[in-house]
């Protein structure tokens, strides 16, 4: 099984949940980051994750050690992850909710070369799964397993 490439490695290393608590909530003021560019992707989608693994979606994601690359945050219809040195946007995954499900419909994906260099929209798609199922503890080997 492939580790989570995202949270804290050195937990991870340890054999403790790389992914901070997720006590406090993120939110758009919570760190320093830059907008999408206008060089980016639209990408369609078709993922389905539970309300519950939603809710703690919803709760964010504050890096909480040097090695943590990503900062994400939800709001009404969206979730947006950052890079957590740089602050460029580099993906906002469009969702809605229905039937107890939410349903993620759409990814952009920043294309501006001098911020985020891959051009492979499935790897993309791959890439923001796998940060999305480490989340809420989802087994995101599959999706690991495309990007690399």
């Amino acid at each position: 099984m492939r580790k989570k490439k995202t949270g804290n490695p050195a937990e991870q290393f340890n054999g403790e949940n790389p992914i901070q608590s997720k006590e406090r909530v993120a939110t758009a003021e919570s760190w320093k980051t830059l907008p999408m560019p206008e060089q980016h992707a639209i990408i369609p989608m078709h993922e389905t994750i539970t309300s519950e693994a939603m809710a703690i979606v919803k709760r964010g994601h504050l890096p909480y050690a040097m090695e943590d690359h990503w900062f994400m945050y939800c709001d009404e219809n969206t979730i947006r992850y950052y890079r957590s040195w740089s602050g460029f946007c580099i993906y906002v995954a469009r969702y809605v909710e229905l039937d107890g499900k939410c349903l993620i419909t759409q990814l952009q994906v920043n294309r501006n070369p001098d911020q985020y260099t891959n051009q492979d929209n499935e790897r993309d798609k791959a890439h923001f799964m796998a940060l999305l199922t480490d989340e809420y503890g989802g087994n995101s080997t599959r999706y690991w397993d495309q990007v690399y």
